[in-house]
């Protein structure tokens, strides 16, 4: 990202509860990280199912808050807003919940909050791509059985036609 040149005195001026509502209205979530790795502030861009997990992570470790296999994802985020911007790459970050027994992808990017000590990770929730993409293998699973059983009845026509010695009606239903 390149940063604005002639206007950045401007942009120091913009009051907390501002940079919160840009936030907010540019990223589904943002999470202001100690340099312990806790939690210490959330702050949503609307009203969506992270909101009812994350409200909780308050006051928990990041790490704590996500599945195990994100774990190295969660250390690699927090090492690189310590680093160049050019280190600093967006990540896959699962969140676990209890209520749907589902994990919720979020994607993270994390970046050193100004001349603070604090993190701040802004994240887009993915859960509609993933659904979606649920959706998309459950049919194709469908289109996939019903091709396996439009075979089995052409093969078993098949069968039945090529040892049958008279002609005879066939009916079957395929579903």
């Amino acid at each position: 990202m390149i940063p604005f040149k002639s206007h950045q005195s401007a942009l120091k001026e913009i009051s907390h509860e501002s940079m919160a509502e840009l936030l907010g209205a540019s990223h589904d979530i943002s999470l202001l990280i100690n340099t312990e790795g806790v939690i210490i502030d959330v702050a949503f861009g609307a009203d969506q199912p992270l909101r009812r997990v994350a409200d909780q992570w308050v006051g928990k470790r990041w790490c704590d808050t996500v599945s195990d296999d994100s774990l190295p994802k969660i250390e690699r985020l927090l090492d690189a807003a310590d680093s160049a911007q050019s280190d600093r790459r967006w990540r896959q970050v699962n969140h676990p919940t209890e209520e749907t027994r589902r994990d919720i992808p979020v994607l993270y990017l994390a970046i050193r909050a100004g001349d603070s000590d604090l993190i701040l990770a802004i994240g887009k929730d993915l859960s509609p791509i993933s659904d979606m993409q649920q959706q998309l293998l459950d049919m194709q699973h469908a289109i996939e059985n019903d091709y396996r059983r439009l075979q089995q009845a052409e093969a078993r026509y098949r069968v039945l036609f090529q040892h049958a010695r008279e002609a005879e009606l066939l009916h079957e239903k395929i579903s």
